[in-house]
C-alpha cells in the first residue's frame, strides 16, 4: 500500500527552497569567514631545549599574522615532545617566519 502524501513528500523534498533574509540576520558574509594561514617557523638559535634548526608548522586561524609565542611552543612540543615553553621566556626572535 503506497502511502498518499509519498509524492507530496518526494516534491516537498527535491524541490529547493529559497528563503529571503533580513540583512541583520546574517549580517556581512565576509567578517563571519574563517581564514587559515600556514606558517612555516624556524629556530635561528639555540634557546632552552629549543635547537638550531627546528622547524614546524603552524597554522593560524583568523588572522593574517605571524603566530604568536604561545602557538609556536605548542606546535614544537606537539612535534618534538618538548616541555611546554609558552611562559618560559621564549622570544619571537628565536625564529624566522616563512609564509606557506
Amino acid at each position: 500500500m503506497k502511502h498518499p502524501n509519498l509524492e507530496n513528500l518526494k516534491e516537498n523534498i527535491l524541490t529547493p527552497h529559497f528563503v529571503a533574509l533580513p540583512t541583520y540576520f546574517y549580517g556581512n558574509l565576509k567578517s563571519k569567514t574563517m581564514s587559515n594561514y600556514l606558517w612555516r617557523v624556524t629556530a635561528n638559535k639555540t634557546w632552552n631545549v629549543v635547537a638550531k634548526g627546528m622547524e614546524v608548522d603552524v597554522v593560524v586561524s583568523n588572522r593574517s599574522g605571524k603566530p604568536n609565542v604561545r602557538e609556536i611552543a605548542t606546535a614544537l612540543t606537539a612535534k618534538y615532545g618538548i616541555k611546554d615553553l609558552s611562559g618560559a621566556g621564549l622570544s619571537e626572535s628565536t625564529f624566522d617566519f616563512q609564509k606557506g
